[in-house]
């Protein structure tokens, strides 16, 4: 699988270090993947950098198989938990995500 990086929100380096990370995979329909990529860009990802703790996200995007992996970091886990991850997408992929967390262990 190849992923691109469809949409990018990242705070400058002098704003700290993401300790959390949550990861949503999805499928979409290959007709509806570039919707879907809008989406994230324009309102899940704006949304997401509003809330407490956020330190940004990408969304990767393999349009051959219809893959998406969304990644949001958090300064630490209390917020990432307290935070709502946005629907906005559920509607296009059918349903809400595969959804995992993980402590970032390192990052350059």
């Amino acid at each position: 699988e190849r992923y691109e990086v469809s949409a990018y929100d990242m705070p400058e380096p002098e704003s700290g270090q993401a300790a959390y990370a949550r990861v949503n995979y999805r499928e979409i329909p290959l007709d509806r993947m570039d919707e879907a990529i809008r989406t994230y860009r324009d309102k899940t990802l704006p949304e997401v950098r509003t809330q407490n703790g956020s330190q940004g996200a990408l969304v990767l995007a393999d349009r051959s198989n219809g893959k998406i992996i969304a990644i949001a970091l958090w300064d630490t886990e209390a917020n990432m938990n307290a935070s709502t991850p946005p629907g906005y997408v559920d509607a296009i992929s059918g349903g809400p995500p595969v959804r995992e967390t993980y402590e970032v262990t390192a990052e350059a």
